[in-house]
């Protein structure tokens, strides 16, 4: 018969039912304790009023666009001098 040694933390063929059952039933519990604790987080978040909330938005939007625009002209202006200007 060939032996195989299994590392440590892979499963062994060799665990019971019982030792499968108890570990999924751990995994459920500490699900269960983690999302407990993520809703009691959540209620202490102090979330932003719908003003709040659109004038981060359109603030965001404007800064998209500026930063689009300057990205777009410094190509322009670096596709001009490199490629028009130097290759002629």
């Amino acid at each position: 018969m060939l032996w195989v040694r299994v590392p440590p933390g892979l499963p062994s063929y060799y665990e019971t039912m019982g030792d499968i059952l108890e570990k999924v039933k751990g995994i459920f519990q500490t699900s269960n304790t983690f999302l407990q604790e993520v809703w009691i987080e959540l209620k202490k978040v102090s979330w932003p009023t719908k003003k709040e909330a659109t004038a981060q938005t359109y603030a965001v939007i404007v800064t998209v666009i500026v930063i689009a625009i300057f990205l777009g002209l410094a190509d322009w202006f670096f596709k001009f001098v490199l490629i028009d200007t130097l290759m002629k």
